[in-house]
């Protein structure tokens, strides 16, 4: 990450273009560091889940319990594929559209 930053930073060395693929590289570093960081905190859930269920009513409860599912377990599983998915330009605008319920945005 640091030599990353330092070749995106140092503009006297290194070439536009080169500067570009050194800025995505670094993009696609933090998205797999963020990816990797829910997938450490998914090994909690279960500890999680038993200190929520004690400390909020049952109803709170139920709607906790289903977002941190989505979070945690669901969210670390397809986050790469969704943003590979974003970046290619043939698939882009199938996947917005599915996922905005066919509402037509780009």
């Amino acid at each position: 990450m640091r030599a990353a930053r330092s070749l995106s930073t140092d503009q006297s060395s290194v070439c536009a273009l080169f500067q570009a693929s050194v800025r995505r590289a670094r993009t696609t570093l933090l998205l797999h560091l963020f990816q990797l960081s829910l997938m450490v905190t998914s090994t909690v859930h279960n500890v999680l889940q038993v200190a929520l269920y004690y400390a909020l009513p049952r109803v709170v409860f139920g709607r906790v319990q289903t977002i941190i599912y989505i979070f945690f377990i669901i969210l670390p599983k397809c986050l790469s594929v969704l943003v590979y998915g974003l970046k290619d330009p043939a698939i882009r605008t199938a996947l917005i559209r599915n996922l905005c319920c066919r509402k037509g945005f780009t």
